[in-house]
């Protein structure tokens, strides 16, 4: 029933309200849906309204391409922002630059196929602001490496206080309709899950 509802190309083709949240693109509902998942973020800092529009309103709709470069365009700002705060002293400033910069990466990489380069160049990027963010938490986050495979894949262990920000960030997800396992029952990066992938000492 909850599939169907998303799929539901409503009478009303301008943006709009639904029961369910905001309905940016009535004609394509699921790309919609991932655009409320994105608003509903912005609640726990992992995004900016005004930069949620920004990027959409510089989107084709329907079109992966241009949903890809908008949101990339947003995170690489971000990420900027967040590198030039932290060289300037303003540790503050610079964590929650990186912390939207994670979940614009999590949207630029979300419609790319699994064998686009772009999506492991994307979550290498995503990668870098959330470590970035977790240097800062006090305890900081813990990088782990996993042996693999003959390789190494990784994990992030999140202090109990970080870990708090976290199920707010999972609570969102849910009011916003997310479809996926809760945040506490895997290995979580700020707002979104890094795909652990496997090489020779290299990993996302």
């Amino acid at each position: 029933m909850e599939n169907e509802a998303i799929s539901e190309i409503t009478k009303d083709r301008n943006a709009h309200f639904e029961p369910y949240g905001w309905h940016h693109w009535p004609e394509f509902p699921w790309m919609s849906y991932q655009f409320r998942r994105a608003l509903g973020e912005t609640q726990e800092g992992g995004g900016a309204i005004s930069e949620c529009f920004q990027a959409a309103s510089r989107m084709i709709p329907g079109d992966h391409e241009s949903w890809h470069r908008e949101w990339l365009r947003l995170a690489e700002r971000n990420h900027r922002r967040g590198d030039a705060a932290e060289a300037s002293g303003h540790v503050e400033t610079a964590k929650n630059c990186w912390l939207r910069a994670v979940d614009y990466y999590r949207q630029a990489e979300f419609w790319l196929a699994g064998d686009d380069p772009r999506r492991l160049e994307t979550f290498d990027k995503l990668e870098t602001c959330s470590r970035s963010w977790g240097k800062f938490l006090r305890p900081p986050l813990e990088v782990i490496e996993i042996p693999y495979e003959g390789g190494v894949t990784t994990s992030s262990s999140v202090p109990p206080a970080a870990a708090t920000v976290f199920r707010r960030l999972s609570r969102t997800n849910q009011d916003c309709a997310a479809i996926g396992p809760s945040l506490e029952s895997v290995d979580i990066s700020p707002v979104a899950p890094i795909a652990a992938q496997t090489s020779s000492g290299t990993s996302s």
